[in-house]
């Protein structure tokens, strides 16, 4: 009978997990899942590599030195060479990093060549920030969602088989630790007034046709968001789930009646139905049009919005 590890007081559920959560920790974890399990090192590959089917590799390489400096991940065989980059959270790497990568491969004598990157971000949300092609091969992307995945679709020995349930774990820790915000509500201002060449209001975009768009970015989350809250008149109207989010540079006939033109890549929700809150939520010390993110929890049961951003702001420690 096994007994139960604690590791700083708190359970161990995944030998991955005593390596720890930084960006080396995750990229160690997942070198040696590649190495030990050939069927998830060939999801790997195939993701990479779509329509390259001479996928057999033979050598997985941990911050590797050569030209363009250390890389994190190298996948090789007699004609893959598979470079990975792992950041923690949101971030991806920037394009001199890729560039130099993009110049390693191209020496490379393998006619199966990419570029992956991993972290959190989601596929919409790197499709924005990061090429198709470096240096003329695939630079791909894969979330931690998708690697886990690739790591719940189990084959191979038993050894193999329990090796993907501990990284599922484990991935899903890292997945929930970079994620605390999956229960928060984004509240945006909701003017009465009709953007620019539409012929509907900003309101009867939500309220009427179920669909709302922001920028990616910047002052805008870089990640879709959940769920989304609406206030006018000067409190809380209502919540809505975002059942569906893609990532467009033109609504085209997406929104009847609405010619906004868009500068930029924006994220378009498809919303679910209204949630209203059971009593009057006002907006509180909101400056204009300014956006809160709040707890969905506190939001429904404190008097302001306000009130109930401070308390999530306590709740995540960032007071």
């Amino acid at each position: 009978m096994t007994a139960e590890l604690r590791l700083h007081g708190k359970p161990v559920s995944s030998v991955f997990e005593l390596l720890g959560d930084r960006e080396n920790d995750i990229t160690f974890s997942l070198g040696w899942a590649l190495a030990q399990c050939a069927e998830f090192r060939a999801r790997v590959v195939k993701a990479a590599l779509p329509g390259f089917t001479a996928i057999v590799t033979d050598s997985v390489l941990l911050q590797e030195h050569g030209a363009g400096g250390i890389t994190d991940i190298e996948i090789k065989g007699p004609a893959v060479h598979v470079i990975i980059e792992a950041k923690c959270g949101l971030e991806l790497p920037g394009m001199d990093q890729l560039t130099r990568y993009g110049e390693r491969l191209a020496r490379s004598p393998m006619p199966g060549r990419a570029i992956v990157t991993v972290s959190g971000a989601s596929a919409a949300f790197a499709r924005t920030r990061l090429p198709s092609e470096v240096s003329g091969l695939c630079c791909r992307h894969l979330s931690l969602a998708d690697l886990d995945a690739f790591a719940r679709d189990r084959s191979g020995t038993h050894a193999e088989k329990r090796l993907l349930r501990e990284l599922s774990l484990y991935l899903n820790r890292i997945a929930r630790m970079q994620d605390l915000t999956s229960n928060m509500v984004y509240v945006v201002a909701l003017s009465h007034d009709r953007p620019a060449n539409s012929e509907i209001t900003w309101r009867e975009i939500v309220e009427t046709h179920g669909r709302y768009f922001h920028p990616v970015g910047g002052n805008y989350p870089r990640e879709p968001v959940n769920y989304l809250g609406f206030r006018y008149g000067g409190q809380l109207r209502s919540i809505r789930h975002a059942q569906s989010c893609e990532v467009v540079t033109e609504l085209g006939d997406r929104i009847p009646g609405c010619r906004f033109q868009l500068d930029g890549p924006h994220y378009l929700y498809t919303l679910g139905p209204a949630v209203i809150p059971s009593k009057a939520v006002h907006s509180g010390k909101i400056l204009m049009a300014n956006r809160v993110y709040a707890a969905i929890d506190l939001l429904l049961t404190c008097d302001t919005i306000s009130e109930a951003g401070e308390l999530t702001r306590q709740r995540l420690g960032r007071d």
